[in-house]
């Protein structure tokens, strides 16, 4: 994980700190620097060399039933790629690699605290930089839209968009509350959601919102009010069957200008799929369309939408494995939820929320949120074990709940 999380985050420090800050479109180019660019093929070779050694040494942990549901999604990914370009790299093996390490963790809950560690130093190394660097680490608003909530820049740190780092903190966010330490446990939330607010991504923020609702909702399911009980699976029911049923509705009920213009995207990406519906159009449809005139426009790195994205590069046969996958998380989901594992419950409204207007993976692509989304999917998979969650907030709940009542007199 350490592996991906430099892969992710160092080459993309060394151009936008080290050098001026440029606007990206999908149709652009982007000049990396010889630093960048020479850390990124270092850390690309050291990253497939960590993996294929991890995964050799947890080979011995063998297959399980759903690990074949999890990776499903990226079978379907290969054949799209396999039919339409002939011919697949390395880095498009490493996702079923991931899964059998994560799958073989011998300490799930430390891979989750530590995700919760980087997570706020990702966010405070990006509040440093957009205070002391805001050359290098804000970014300016379109004309058209007015989404900063601090200032009138948003945060994009280390990173080259501040969307690209809302996800990865909203991600984070419910695996900050299981750093042991209660003082740091505080800071370091405080941190990540003040990084978080301000990037202005207004995807993540619902998103994040929506996974501390989860967590409180499930929270409540244990506590000792027994109306907060019997209410707590109604709210559970609606932010579950709200994080599926919203992400359909909106691509088949917009206007092309909706949501930033991802109307146009949407319609754009459909007239993409209607040309290979079985088994879409394979992952790299996107970067080879930005070089000629097209319907999906300028801003379409992706299909701002996890379903249109898969359906486009996946078609139908994508579609139907990630169901299958969507099922499983919210099964374990609740299974980790009542079991005490809330912060890893809320992965799963996190990650569908997120897919709404955003496409937080494929499945295929080694991206740079890879680090915070794969792991955490692979352990909420899992079979669930017994042992709550022992985060500082859990022990400072549950010291609060357990403390002796003074009694009058």
């Amino acid at each position: 994980m350490g592996a991906l999380f430099a892969y992710a985050v160092v080459p993309a420090a060394a151009q936008n700190v080290l050098n001026p800050r440029s606007r990206i479109a999908a149709n652009l180019e982007i000049t990396t620097s010889t630093v960048a660019s020479g850390l990124g093929t270092v850390l690309t070779f050291a990253l497939l060399a960590i993996v294929l050694f991890a995964f050799l040494a947890t080979a011995r942990f063998g297959l399980r039933w759903w690990m074949v549901l999890l990776v499903l999604p990226w079978l379907a990914q290969i054949i799209a790629t396999l039919y339409g370009a002939g011919s697949i790299g390395p880095q498009q093996l490493v996702y079923p690699l991931v899964v059998v390490i994560a799958a073989g963790a011998l300490h799930p809950k430390n891979a989750l605290r530590l995700m919760g560690t980087l997570t706020v130093g990702l966010a405070a190394v990006s509040v440093a930089v957009g205070l002391f660097l805001p050359a290098q680490g804000l970014w300016s608003q379109d004309l058209q839209t007015t989404k900063a909530l601090i200032g009138n820049s948003l945060l994009a740190g280390v990173l080259y968009h501040p969307n690209a780092l809302g996800q990865m903190l909203a991600f984070g966010l419910p695996f900050v509350l299981l750093i042991r330490n209660v003082k740091g446990c505080r800071i370091g939330f405080g941190i990540v959601l003040i990084a978080l607010v301000w990037t202005g991504s207004r995807t993540a923020l619902i998103a994040a919102a929506l996974g501390l609702l989860t967590i409180g909702l499930w929270k409540l399911s244990k506590g000792k009010s027994e109306v907060l009980r019997a209410l707590s699976p109604l709210g559970l029911i609606i932010v579950y069957t709200g994080a599926l049923l919203v992400s359909p509705l909106i691509v088949s009920t917009a206007r092309p200008d909706s949501f930033t213009g991802r109307g146009y995207i949407w319609s754009g990406s459909l007239d993409l799929w209607r040309d290979s519906p079985l088994v879409g159009q394979g992952p790299g449809i996107f970067h080879i369309i930005k070089n000629f005139n097209n319907e999906v426009g300028s801003g379409a790195f992706h299909g701002h939408n996890l379903l249109v994205h898969i359906l486009v590069t996946a078609g139908v046969l994508g579609v139907v494995a990630f169901v299958l996958l969507v099922i499983l998380m919210i099964v374990r989901s609740v299974a980790h939820g009542k079991a005490g594992h809330f912060a890893l419950a809320s992965y799963a409204v996190v990650l569908l929320v997120t897919g709404w207007l955003e496409m937080p993976t494929d499945f295929i692509s080694l991206s740079s949120q890879a680090w915070i989304i794969w792991v955490p999917l692979v352990l909420l998979c899992a079979e669930v074990k017994s042992e709550p969650d022992s985060g500082a907030v859990s022990r400072l709940t549950e010291t609060i709940r357990n403390r002796p009542k003074r009694h009058a007199g």
